[in-house]
């Protein structure tokens, strides 16, 4: 069994939301007569999709990838236009100020892995899928750090 914390949390606000976000497809939608998807980008989902771009972007900054060309592209292919273009120069700025800000942080780490998923085993058979920003071993001793940022629109009591 997976656990997903973000569903859970999303159910416990909204059990339909829950439903379209994590279990609708865009088949059902189209079997409904005069159900149509909406084709700009919702304000309630532009959090998720940011996050989304930054991890990715973020990813690829650490492979060294070409990461400011990706952001400009996913942004066009998944953000409504008059967001697209906005939203690529604050994810680009954050990016560029976590590498300033963070630098030190390398000083006394390595990279283990970027964006990469995990499974925690809460009990037998249970476990807890995990999308982990960052997991750095310190050059000192071997233990390891785990940087796990997230972006919302505001925290609300589910999150505190």
């Amino acid at each position: 069994m997976i656990i997903s914390r973000s569903a859970v949390v999303t159910r416990k606000t909204c059990e339909m939301k829950r439903y379209w976000n994590y279990h609708a497809t865009l088949d059902a939608a189209q079997q409904t007569p005069g159900l149509v998807p909406v084709t700009t980008t919702p304000k309630s989902q532009l959090p998720k999709l940011r996050g989304q771009i930054f991890h990715e972007a973020a990813a690829k900054l650490f492979a060294g990838d070409a990461w400011q060309t990706y952001v400009t592209e996913a942004c066009r292919a998944q953000l409504a236009p008059e967001m697209a273009e906005e939203q690529a120069a604050l994810i680009r700025r954050a990016l560029l100020g976590w590498t300033v800000v963070r630098a030190e942080v390398l000083a006394d780490y390595t990279v283990v892995s970027a964006e990469q998923e995990w499974q925690w085993q809460l009990a037998p058979d249970v476990h807890q899928s995990l999308r982990l920003d960052r997991v750095l071993r310190r050059t000192d001793d071997g233990t390891l750090a785990i940087f796990d940022f997230k972006t919302l629109k505001a925290p609300d009591k589910n999150w505190i």
